[in-house]
């Protein structure tokens, strides 16, 4: 995978535990209270999620 970013947005990645299976609300969730940021103003956040153990 390539990634290219721009000078336009921020980016912010969380590396903590994630459920990716519980969806938008919880990954909104994660935006409001870890970063402290809105989701909905542009930002670009990254979850890195593990396989299954």
């Amino acid at each position: 995978m390539i990634l290219s970013f721009s000078d336009r947005y921020r980016y912010f990645v969380y590396a903590g535990s994630c459920d990716m299976r519980k969806g938008y609300d919880c990954l909104n969730g994660l935006v409001r209270n870890e970063f402290k940021k809105d989701p909905l103003l542009g930002d670009v956040f990254f979850f890195l999620v593990s396989g299954p153990e």
